[in-house]
């Protein structure tokens, strides 16, 4: 009686423990963003410009629990994840932000450990590059692709494109060389055109500095740290107002933004550089969509906003 009480008590305790470490792991007690002051200047529109819309290119998707997308999330609540590559065209070009998963992601996807297979495992696998074949949009026309940043997930379909000249900053472009938690083979090779983005240094709202592409106001990238080493964020523009706000995976949720919370501590210690910086990003655009309420977040992975909006074929024009 005494030995199975005994083994009764010591059977509780792994239980307890075990229940604090995933606690513990979904990012209990909550890490606090670090406060970002930079003031907000009012961005204004520079030239009028004929033509701007975009669509959302969903090329694979996933089903967690929102505790494992952002702390703070329901554990009993789907958190819903997109691969996307979004399509956008100006008066002046038609280009992407990001190539999501590319037509050989399986072969690529192999390579990561058998831990970040089970946790990273993705469904409904569908290249941008064949979207747009059945829409009758010829690559060719697609001359540039920027990347938000080089992980995996949007990296992956770079070598479908073999006519477009990529966009990325030099510190991200040295860091996917260099160090780990990159798929190279999706990035490497003579035959891919590179071209660095450098920042003016002119604030917008409270970034501070940016690049206005087009220099009508219409597309701003904006650096956005922490979660690797150079990564990009873009503002879209339109003339009546609209604006959107893409973050690429400064969080995997728009709740990382609206509360603001980082991703879960087990997320964040395998998939961010920094956890600071980022946690300063994440309270500048907290602030900047208090300043601007209708500013719409697009987060990179979050597929309930982007079903909201439309995915391709359909445009937000």
């Amino acid at each position: 009686m005494v030995k199975t009480k005994r083994y009764l008590s010591i059977a509780l305790l792994v239980i307890f423990s075990i229940f604090l470490l995933i606690l513990w792991r979904l990012g209990y007690p909550r890490l606090t963003p670090e406060q970002d002051t930079t003031m907000i200047s009012k961005s204004q529109y520079k030239i009028p410009f004929e033509k701007l819309r975009f669509t959302i290119i969903k090329t694979g998707e996933a089903i967690t629990s929102e505790a494992f997308v952002v702390e703070g999330g329901n554990p009993f609540q789907k958190g819903r994840i997109s691969h996307s590559a979004i399509l956008i065209e100006h008066s002046k070009d038609r280009f992407l932000f990001d190539t999501g998963l590319g037509t050989h992601v399986a072969e690529e996807f192999a390579e990561h450990s058998l831990f970040l297979r089970i946790l990273m495992k993705f469904k409904n696998h569908n290249p941008a590059v064949q979207q747009l074949f059945r829409q009758n949009i010829p690559l060719e026309t697609i001359k540039t692709a920027f990347l938000s940043h080089l992980h995996w997930d949007h990296a992956s379909g770079i070598k479908d494109f073999p006519n477009t000249e990529f966009i990325t900053t030099k510190e991200e472009y040295h860091s996917a060389f260099e160090k780990s938690g990159y798929i190279k083979r999706q990035f490497d090779g003579d035959s891919i055109r590179w071209k660095f983005l450098e920042f003016d240094s002119i604030p917008y709202e409270n970034f501070t500095t940016s690049k206005d592409w087009f220099g009508d106001g219409s597309v701003i990238f904006v650096p956005m740290a922490g979660h690797s080493a150079g990564s990009l964020g873009m503002f879209l523009n339109f003339p009546d107002g609209r604006r959107y706000f893409f973050t690429g995976d400064t969080t995997w949720s728009e709740k990382g933004f609206l509360f603001p919370a980082h991703r879960p501590r087990g997320s964040r210690s395998i998939v961010d550089k920094d956890p600071e910086d980022l946690g300063k990003e994440l309270t500048k655009v907290h602030r900047l969509l208090k300043t601007y309420p209708n500013l719409k977040l697009i987060p990179a992975h979050d597929l309930g906003v982007q079903e909201k909006l439309g995915l391709f074929p359909n445009w937000v024009e």
